[in-house]
């Protein structure tokens, strides 16, 4: 007794009748594209979600104005007070979301453009896993392109010593009639050597300082 083999062609299949011959004969199952590539805009919507202080009031230019007209006048005011400071620490996290923001954009806007290349169709399995790994793959590229424009920002403050009044302090020196710069400390962290060096932010009571 002789064993034959049959071979049986369905043109232009649907979903259901792939599925079904997949489970009925997935090893001899061939089922050819008539189109190898696809953009990934085509099947996929990615819709990011950013942190709710982006959206804040916080990050408003009405908040950060306030902090300055407010606070940034006052004769007495302490450069360790954080209202003395805290419109342009604001400041610079508005710029931060609308930089993270827009990398994400342009990101998305790359990554869609991405085509999808595949001869034969292949299970839903498969393809999901291949899916995933393109996306946890571009998720890292992005985060570490935001993560590199801050680098860059700190290092471009530290190496070129651009000042604010948190990691340098301008100081009269009365002897020889000299503004001196000098690097601020913070927990024996040298704002001159490290970029890094960082304390808790502080309010002040101004009432107890003038008395005192």
């Amino acid at each position: 007794m002789m064993k034959t083999i049959q071979s049986k062609t369905i043109y232009n299949p649907t979903e259901f009748q792939y599925i079904q011959l997949q489970e009925e004969s997935s090893q001899s199952l061939s089922c050819p594209c008539t189109s190898i590539s696809m953009l990934y805009s085509h099947f996929l919507t990615i819709e990011p979600q950013y942190h709710q202080v982006c959206s804040s009031d916080l990050v408003s230019d009405r908040w950060i104005e306030y902090l300055h007209d407010a606070f940034t006048s006052r004769s007495n005011s302490l450069t360790e007070d954080f209202r003395d400071n805290g419109g342009d620490q604001f400041k610079l996290l508005s710029i931060f979301c609308r930089q993270s923001q827009q990398i994400i954009t342009d990101s998305l806007r790359l990554f869609f453009q991405t085509k999808y290349f595949t001869s034969q169709i292949i299970s839903q399995q498969s393809f999901q896993i291949q899916i995933n790994s393109s996306f946890q793959d571009w998720k890292s590229t992005t985060i570490k392109t935001f993560l590199t424009t801050i680098q860059l920002f700190q290092a471009t403050i530290h190496g070129n010593r651009l000042i604010n009044n948190l990691n340098f302090g301008i100081l009269f020196d009365r002897y020889s009639g000299a503004f001196i710069m000098s690097p601020r400390t913070y927990s024996n962290c040298d704002c001159g050597v490290s970029p890094l060096c960082q304390q808790s932010a502080n309010l002040y009571e101004y009432d107890e300082i003038l008395n005192a």
